[in-house]
């Protein structure tokens, strides 16, 4: 059970499947009576989430995300959650980067210069020499590092455990006063929700870039807001909260920030490798192997 253009190919002897096609459409309740094994819509409505507490069977909630912040409140003690980890890493790493670099080279003044056919020349930025710091030790910050190496940048990472180029976050307010660009690639968790603030932000240097490429609520949008609005710092949104950020919102509006709906691990490459774990998963449910990614394990 799960998205269509996903996991709509897989067939696993013994294995009876039945598409959700996507919110709000539900699949029946006879199926969700029997679901034991489900793989929720990729990045569907959240109010749909509710089906998962409507399956009494249900043993293994496989994700087709990373996150799993807004799914584990749904499912009971028993059931054990696995993440996409592997699949999303390499797209969101070029995104990350693809923002810092159209921020850095000035493309959004560039569009909007070519929409009005205007010439302005003026000299740009270059990633090279960078000092950059990524919130995040995992694979998604590992992918970003491993790009930003290729273009000269000094990289260092925050994660729990120091360690070579990861610091850990006591170290933070001493390397921001020297950080020109400041990544956000860290999963949302009760420790990390609204991490980066004001007070964070406001250590950067004038003109730094910001980039989130995480979760929304990682960061405070009125920090965001207030940083953009003085044009101090400057901000590529792939998530923002609330989530899709409301059309009146001011930043929309403003020319030091750019905003991605949410599209870091939407790729091409993302229905192969999507398919490729969920028959994992499922051959080694039915084979009685250890599931990969767990991020809860059923009680």
């Amino acid at each position: 059970m799960g998205t269509p253009d996903v996991t709509g190919e897989i067939n696993v002897a013994g294995v009876t499947q039945e598409s959700w096609p996507d919110y709000p459409n539900m699949p029946t309740s006879e199926a969700l009576a029997a679901a034991e094994f489900v793989v929720p819509p990729y990045m569907g409505n959240k109010q749909g989430l509710v089906a998962l507490s409507q399956m009494p069977n249900l043993k293994v909630c496989q994700l087709l995300t990373i996150g799993y912040d807004d799914v584990v409140a749904h499912v009971a003690p028993s059931v054990t959650v696995c993440n996409a980890k592997g699949v999303h890493e390499e797209s969101t790493g070029e995104l990350a980067v693809a923002l810092l670099l159209a921020l850095v080279k000035s493309l959004p003044t560039d569009i909007r210069n070519s929409a009005s056919s205007k010439w302005q020349h003026f000299r740009r930025g270059t990633l090279s020499g960078l000092n950059v710091v990524i919130l995040g030790a995992g694979g998604v910050a590992a992918a970003i590092k491993q790009r930003l190496d290729a273009f000269d940048c000094n990289v260092n990472l925050i994660g729990q455990k120091s360690r070579g180029n990861v610091k850990v976050l006591a170290d933070l307010p001493e390397l921001l006063k020297k950080t020109q660009v400041l990544i956000i690639a860290l999963p949302l968790t009760d420790d990390t929700r609204g991490l980066v603030d004001e007070s964070i932000l406001s250590v950067l240097p004038d003109g730094a870039y910001v980039v989130n490429v995480a979760r929304g609520p990682v960061a405070v949008t009125d920090a965001i807001t207030a940083q953009a609005l003085s044009g101090r710092l400057n901000f590529a949104l792939d998530v923002v909260d609330p989530e899709p950020l409301p059309t009146e919102h001011v930043l929309w509006t403003l020319p030091n920030v750019l905003i991605t709906p949410h599209v870091g691990g939407n790729t091409d490459a993302f229905p192969v490798r999507g398919r490729r774990l969920v028959r994992q998963q499922l051959e080694n449910v039915l084979m009685g192997a250890p599931l990969v990614n767990v991020v809860r394990a059923g009680a």
